[in-house]
């Protein structure tokens, strides 16, 4: 039998990273959400355990970034500003 996270679920890492949302073969895939142990949280499109797809990015600080990632790489994106 497979034991591999499949479907919906959450993650608590042993570096206090957290990710909610959806898996395939024990990677994060499809729609979810990363709350990294900095403060920072990326929510958006997942492919095999990598930023793919659309998503944004919230650093502690306050930036924000939206738009397209591949292979864990921003390629098309925007900074939005805090008002």
């Amino acid at each position: 039998m497979n034991d591999k996270k499949s479907g919906r679920g959450s993650m608590f890492f042993k570096n206090e990273d957290r990710y909610d949302g959806f898996w395939l073969n024990d990677l994060p895939h499809g729609e979810g959400r990363m709350i990294y142990q900095n403060g920072d949280i990326y929510e958006g499109q997942w492919s095999f355990g990598k930023k793919s797809g659309y998503g944004v990015l919230t650093k502690r600080n306050g930036d924000h970034f939206e738009g397209q990632w591949v292979n864990d790489k921003r390629v098309k994106f925007c900074k939005i500003e805090p008002n």
